[in-house]
């Protein structure tokens, strides 16, 4: 009985590792995250909306909470046969996520501090959305970059610069 559940358990073993070899060919992009944190003095809501309005950071020119940059990176090579493709083209993202962090908060009222844990929370999502969204715009541009074809490999470079430009 010992050695039938050990055969099943190495045949489930084999089943999930080759599901997951051949899952990565059709993997999303490769992301990572960092997060940074600038800081917010102030240890009342006033005090702390204060500082967020002429420390915190600036978007396009226009006061934020929070920002989210990326770095985009492509890999893969060009398979040629009959016509070109690429079907293992990948696209990194790195992210960087930029947070404040409140820095009087032991000092504030329960009140206050709850206030910001709900605020702190309302901007992470929001710039975890953010990310989301870019996510899935690589995750299409991706899939769309594997499924071309192209009768040489430079009329297939000219199709994915066309696709990422857009």
């Amino acid at each position: 009985m010992h050695r039938h559940v050990g055969n099943q358990l190495v045949s489930g073993l084999v089943l999930a590792f080759a599901w997951l070899v051949a899952g990565s060919a059709a993997a999303g992009p490769k992301v990572a995250v960092n997060y940074q944190y600038y800081p917010v003095d102030g240890s009342t809501a006033v005090g702390i909306m204060r500082a967020l309005h002429i420390d915190g950071p600036t978007v396009n020119g226009a006061g934020a909470y929070a920002y989210t940059t990326s770095e985009m990176s492509q890999s893969g090579t060009m398979r040629e046969g009959k016509g070109c493709s690429i079907p293992r083209y990948t696209i990194g993202i790195q992210f960087t996520i930029t947070l404040p962090a409140a820095q009087d908060l032991p000092g504030a009222r329960p009140r206050v501090r709850a206030a910001w844990k709900s605020f702190y929370s309302f901007v992470k999502r929001h710039e975890e959305t953010h990310k989301s969204i870019w996510i899935g715009c690589a995750s299409t541009m991706q899939a769309k970059v594997r499924a071309m074809r192209a009768p040489t490999c430079d009329e297939l470079t000219a199709k994915i610069e066309r696709v990422i430009a857009r």
